[in-house]
């Protein structure tokens, strides 16, 4: 079969329609989140098609250069898509565009190029590790993404009785509040979402690295059937709880979620995560990744994840991988890297001291 490489700028509406035909779609390698996050003269695609232009593969990546030092790096998220709806997995294809990527970006234009693949979706975990050391590539440990996901494939009741003993009863505790659940993808959800998500940043007082009004202005530029579900808890008249899910692909994302200052002992996080989960379950996603978890810094949010992810859950941690024909690229990127997670964990420190030292300090409350 003869086969093509295509790399450029594609507009919305055909990148649309491209990740559309595959199962590994995700919000990361949607054209909006690249235009808002990156800009559009950022974002380059790529894409395998068959003789009949039929995709096969497809990769949206980021662009960082400094022209006048003529170094940078490529970046790709959660990508290449190469899980087509309806086919068997075909590695052929990841090979042929990990490939095309190298020569265009690594070779041609003495880029770093750095891929982070998303392997939630997959069945059965392959080796990821060797598939790309034997395309020159090598790990990059320096921000490792960990994660919990849980399995969707069981029925409905099994998965509701894999969720670990805490989950379940927090979950019982609170159907009996008599709390109303909706859902929507409707910006002013996002709205009462970004309220109730400033209490619970002054009462926690954690540092938070997502920007959120970005992802308020990708949820508006997202073609509908991408946008965000937004599911929210009503006790009373009163909204007590929310969070965000992307449904895009078999494998769902959690984006975040918040309750309400006075509302903590509802446990309403606990049934939107479940009515969640149902409708995914319904809609034939198999996978439910819960947007990532520090153990260390944040051992209660990892609780109340790997009780989601229940007994049939997996846990993951997402590997970079990369390739770089020219020093300078590598140089500069990563010294760059470096001094931003510096900057970050100064930032960390500081919140943690003012915790601390808060006159109205109170224990730790899980993310949930």
């Amino acid at each position: 079969m003869t086969e093509r490489v295509r790399i450029g700028r594609l507009d919305r509406e055909t990148w649309t329609k491209v990740i559309d035909a595959f199962d590994d779609a995700n919000l990361y390698q949607t054209w909006s989140y690249g235009r808002v996050r990156q800009g559009a003269k950022h974002v380059e695609h790529a894409v395998v098609e068959d003789a009949d232009g039929r995709p096969l593969a497809a990769a949206q990546v980021w662009l960082r250069c400094l022209p006048l030092l003529k170094c940078g790096v490529a970046y790709v998220k959660w990508g290449p898509l190469w899980l087509r709806r309806d086919h068997e997995p075909d590695p052929g294809a990841l090979r042929q565009m990990v490939l095309a990527l190298r020569e265009e970006y690594a070779i041609k234009r003495r880029l770093l190029l750095r891929i982070t693949p998303n392997q939630v979706v997959l069945d059965q975990p392959i080796d990821l590790a060797g598939f790309f050391a034997d395309l020159e590539f090598t790990p990059y440990h320096s921000n490792v993404y960990h994660t919990v996901v849980a399995d969707l494939r069981p029925a409905i009741e099994d998965i509701r009785k894999g969720f670990k003993r805490n989950f379940k009863a927090n979950l019982g505790k609170s159907e009996r509040h008599g709390i109303r659940v909706q859902h929507s993808t409707d910006i002013a959800h996002w709205d009462t979402f970004m309220e109730l998500f400033r209490q619970m940043q002054g009462r926690k007082k954690f540092q938070e690295f997502t920007n959120l009004d970005d992802m308020r202005t990708i949820q508006l530029d997202l073609p509908e059937h991408h946008k965000l579900r937004i599911y929210r808890a009503e006790l009373d008249g009163r909204i007590v709880s929310v969070i965000a899910v992307c449904f895009l692909g078999r494998g769902a994302l959690y984006i975040h979620g918040a309750t309400a200052n006075d509302s903590l002992t509802t446990n309403a996080s606990f049934l939107l995560h479940w009515h969640a989960i149902q409708d995914l379950k319904a809609q034939g996603s198999v996978f439910y990744d819960t947007c990532g978890v520090n153990v260390k810094r944040n051992p209660g949010g990892y609780q109340f994840k790997s009780g989601l992810g229940g007994k049939l859950g997996r846990e993951f941690d997402f590997l970079d991988y990369e390739t770089c024909e020219a020093q300078l690229s590598c140089l500069c990127f990563h010294s760059a890297e470096k001094a931003i997670m510096l900057w970050r964990n100064v930032l960390r420190f500081l919140r943690a001291m003012q915790r601390r030292l808060s006159p109205d300090r109170k224990a730790p409350e899980e993310r949930k």
